[in-house]
């Protein structure tokens, strides 16, 4: 073989090894953000069911008030930040688009 073949082998091995090794940090780094990504998961899950059961939202609103009357207001803020925050988002995904 000529000394060329041979230094173009030596390079795909040494890559191949390089692919290996990348393949193996990924996994690991990716094994790392397994279980905040499945976390985040069921919090939009809860969220979807929340908004497609708003009865039940309200229902267990109306209960805690009635248990826990003083502190309804702080979290009464904190709905109603979190529901004009999501009903200006669903508003600038609908918005059309201006062309410059």
């Amino acid at each position: 073989m000529s000394k060329k073949t041979l230094d173009v082998i030596t390079h795909r091995r040494q890559l191949l090894a390089r692919i290996e090794t990348q393949r193996n940090q990924f996994k690991h780094d990716a094994s790392m953000l397994h279980a905040p990504l499945a976390l985040a998961d069921k919090a939009v899950s809860v969220a979807r069911y929340l908004y497609h059961h708003p009865l039940l939202t309200l229902g267990s609103t109306l209960l805690l008030a009635r248990k826990r009357p003083r502190s309804m207001g702080k979290w009464l803020k904190r709905g109603w930040m979190v529901w004009q925050i999501a009903r200006g988002l669903r508003k600038s995904q609908t918005a059309p688009q201006s062309k410059v």
